[in-house]
């Protein structure tokens, strides 16, 4: 079973598959949030880091994916992500197989 834990534009996690007016009206969720999209700061291999905006998080027979787009992009990222003490933790997706699993469920959620 897939569940998409953030598939909203203001990244609440209700997953009512609503989006709300740019201009700061309310989604109408009942969550009490911000509206403030959710991003993130990838360390690139040569000491570089890239500011990348979520698209979700999404899990696959319990393990955690996650989706970004870099600032100005419109390429996205499929990561393996976990959570830990000090803040989530991305990794490689390594197997062609499974890669092609996570994009295929990416598809399916954000298409």
């Amino acid at each position: 079973m897939t569940e998409n834990k953030f598939i909203n534009e203001c990244g609440c996690s209700c997953n009512e598959g609503h989006s709300y007016g740019r201009d700061g009206e309310e989604c109408g969720c009942g969550y009490n949030h911000d509206h403030k999209e959710q991003t993130m700061h990838l360390a690139l291999d040569d000491g570089s880091e890239v500011k990348c905006f979520v698209l979700g998080i999404f899990d696959i027979s319990e393990q955690e994916y996650i989706a970004l787009v870099p600032e100005g992009e419109e390429i996205v990222y499929l990561y393996k992500y976990d959570e830990a003490n000090d803040g989530p933790v991305l990794s490689n997706i390594q197997d062609d197989e499974e890669f092609e699993a996570v994009s295929e469920v990416f598809r399916e959620i954000y298409e």
